[in-house]
């Protein structure tokens, strides 16, 4: 983790503690086959972003907040993949604030690194 990403992820988690339990998650899951390399936020209205990269594959998974719902995508190169595309069971609106929203949207994001 790269130290910019390190200190934006403490000051975000004490706005947000979304941010933290993403973290906290995605490593629980992946171990030690992530790394966050960016994050910043939280700004106004709920606005931020953190990325990692999937070391065995190179997969870069982007998790995007704005004004509470948040998004996850996976990119391969320039190619970007959201999970709406893969899991009909993602297409509805995950709210950062409900931890049951986070575990389900990073759960398929395991999955579908996993499925690749």
């Amino acid at each position: 983790m790269s130290h910019n990403a390190t200190k934006s992820l403490a000051e975000g988690t004490a706005k947000r503690p979304s941010m933290g339990f993403i973290n906290n998650e995605m490593k629980m899951l992946f171990k030690d086959d992530i790394c966050l390399t960016e994050c910043w936020g939280p700004v106004q209205m709920c606005v931020y972003r953190m990325d990692y990269i999937h070391i065995p594959s190179g997969y870069k998974i982007i998790f995007e907040c704005e004004r509470g719902v948040i998004v996850a995508q996976i990119a391969n190169n320039d190619i970007i993949t959201y999970l709406t595309e893969i899991y009909p069971e993602a297409n509805y609106l995950h709210y950062e604030n409900k931890e049951a929203d986070l575990k389900h949207l990073i759960n398929l994001v395991y999955k579908a690194i996993s499925d690749i």
